[in-house]
């Protein structure tokens, strides 16, 4: 597995990189041979964030699919340990998800592909646009937007921001979108109920808890 490294604010020794792409490219078991991992390190300088001074996000993505983690810790190894620990237990179950699939019926058995509804494949460049009057900037948001562009304005001077996003639009059952969800370790997910054909939107609760709002 191809493990692409990018490094931001902070130092990185050749020995501490060799081991964040040998520990990463053992994601290979759960991946296919089109799929590439890339690892972005952050460090925080705020000294009110020192305990989580430092920030890892993995991606694995290619062929359709993609699973993505973060994890915030205030030492590089305990930040990458834990996005590490999250993305390939994703991953992991994942992969034993569709071979039990495969193993109880090889005729219904369907690829599930993970696409992130903010970066769906090939997306537009977001438009920015700031410092407009009100009906300059009314009219910028509701212009009609596809999948994957993304409208910004601020109205006048004021601090008011508003950005509106288009997403892809995914029919899928609430247990698919479960594991949409955790695959790209999100908060929550947008998509369409098959059962009953009604935008969603499921979300994380406390602890192992999650809701469904559904739009009627």
């Amino acid at each position: 597995m191809k493990v692409i490294i990018t490094n931001r604010n902070t130092d990185l020794k050749d020995e501490v990189k060799a081991k964040i792409e040998e520990r990463t490219a053992t994601l290979a078991k759960y991946a296919t041979d089109e799929q590439e991992a890339k690892v972005v390190l952050k460090h925080n300088t705020n000294p009110s964030r020192e305990s989580q001074a430092e920030k890892v996000e993995i991606t694995v993505e290619g062929g359709g699919s993609r699973a993505r983690s973060e994890a915030h810790a205030a030492d590089l190894k305990s930040a990458f340990d834990l996005a590490l620990g999250k993305i390939a237990e994703s991953m992991r179950r994942d992969h034993e998800r569709k071979k039990s699939k495969n193993r109880k019926d090889k005729a219904q058995f369907i690829t599930m592909e993970y696409v992130d509804p903010e970066f769906p494949a090939a997306p537009a460049k977001p438009k920015t646009v700031t410092d407009l009057d009100q009906a300059t900037a009314n009219e910028i948001l509701d212009k009609d937007i596809k999948a994957g562009q993304r409208v910004t304005a601020r109205i006048g001077t004021s601090p008011v921001v508003v950005t509106r996003k288009a997403y892809q639009n995914r029919v899928e059952t609430i247990e698919d979108a479960l594991y949409s969800m955790e695959m790209l370790d999100h908060e929550f997910y947008i998509f369409v109920n098959s059962a009953n054909n009604r935008p969603s939107v499921i979300y994380k609760r406390d602890g192992y808890n999650y809701g469904i709002i559904e739009l009627d």
